[in-house]
């Protein structure tokens, strides 16, 4: 198993060098975010919904799943 080190190391140069295309690419999705609001709020909701719904769905499949394996292992 590789140690806790070289894996805080890698995040670290990670983001030093990527802070400013990270901090640009999470800019761009805000202000297209805010024009969406002001023009199509309803796609917004509608989306939001969607993910929270998808989100709900796959926490429920996941503890489905891990029943069905833990029954077989006992």
């Amino acid at each position: 198993m590789i140690p806790f080190g070289p894996w805080l190391a890698i995040g670290f140069l990670a983001a030093l060098w990527l802070n400013h295309p990270a901090v640009a690419l999470a800019q761009r999705y805000w202000e297209n975010i805010q024009a969406a609001w002001d023009y199509r709020p309803d796609l917004l909701m509608i989306g939001g919904g969607l993910i929270l719904v998808g989100g709900g769905a796959g926490l429920f499949l996941a503890r489905l799943i891990r029943r069905r394996i833990e029954a077989r292992m006992s």
